[in-house]
């Protein structure tokens, strides 16, 4: 049995999950126009946007939730993915809109909620709605929800996993990381960041600063970080530097302000003042140029 849930889990991982075959199959599709309007494009959209992480991906994105929204309202995926759109508002401060960011980001989650009760999906955006605004009790109980409903989902593993290192909780969240990375070899971005981040954080450096060059041309913000401190840590000056520079050229806001940056993203204290005393320390050195 216990071989047979590992062959499901797996399966389901390469098959269903956001970069998956199916997605991959619609993400072909997508490029004929086969299925244009159906609201399912702006769920793929939604997802890959996360390999570009820009402000230009992000309007174009939420742009095509709100007009698919206009016409299925009861479409829980789409008010799922709306609320990590208005996350990245608060969090990057894209494309702002009139009021409160957090406050859409936990409407758009309570929506998904209400649509659809037994969905992992709508369950893990409440997760990310509370967390960002420092819900945790609510943000923990959602996660529950969410890993209960869908044991199989590795995203949610990651997700919740990456919760707990925010959180302080570092050989927690590398559980739930190394669980899903067991399901699937092939993490996204943002999950191997995580692990770096929770590995640096526990002394672990021999196995944080290797894994952190595997980051080397990601624009994903934090995973630019962990690559800065990693290089900087290993002692090597040219890498650092090409690091440390292009994080200052394609985010300049958060080189320059990475505690307002951390702060936004609901790290804990401990952890915000770890990573900016070493990523100071990183730029210092580099700002030396002595090896």
């Amino acid at each position: 049995d216990r071989q047979r849930g590992l062959i499901v889990r797996a399966t389901a991982s390469s098959i269903a999950q956001p970069y998956g075959a199916i997605h991959a199959h619609v993400r072909a599709r997508l490029k004929t126009r086969q299925i244009k309007g159906d609201p399912y494009d702006c769920i793929v959209a939604s997802f890959d946007y996360w390999l570009s992480n820009d402000a230009k991906a992000h309007l174009a994105v939420r742009q095509c939730l709100e007009d698919r929204l206009a016409v299925y309202d009861s479409a829980a995926p789409l008010h799922a993915q709306m609320t990590y759109l208005h996350l990245e508002e608060h969090r990057q401060g894209y494309n702002v809109l009139p009021g409160n960011a957090l406050d859409r980001a936990l409407q758009s989650a309570q929506s998904a909620v209400q649509r659809a009760p037994a969905s992992a999906r709508a369950h893990q955006a409440l997760l990310a709605a509370h967390f960002a605004r420092s819900e945790t009790d609510l943000a923990w109980r959602a996660a529950g929800e969410a890993m209960q409903l869908n044991p199989y989902d590795t995203e949610i593993l990651e997700d919740v996993g990456a919760r707990h290192v925010q959180s302080g909780h570092y050989e927690k969240g590398l559980e739930l990381l190394q669980k899903a990375l067991d399901l699937n070899n092939t993490p996204p971005t943002w999950a191997v960041t995580f692990r770096v981040i929770a590995l640096y954080m526990l002394g672990r450096t021999d196995q944080s600063g290797p894994m952190a060059l595997t980051l080397r041309g990601s624009d994903y913000p934090m995973a630019m970080v962990a690559l800065v401190m990693g290089t900087a840590q290993a002692r090597d000056m040219a890498g650092a530097s090409a690091a440390l520079e292009r994080l200052n050229t394609i985010h300049p806001a958060i080189a320059s302000n990475l505690q307002a940056y951390l702060k936004k993203l609901a790290y804990s204290q401990t952890t915000i003042q770890q990573i900016i005393v070493d990523f100071e320390r990183a730029r210092d050195w580099i700002a030396s140029g002595k090896q």
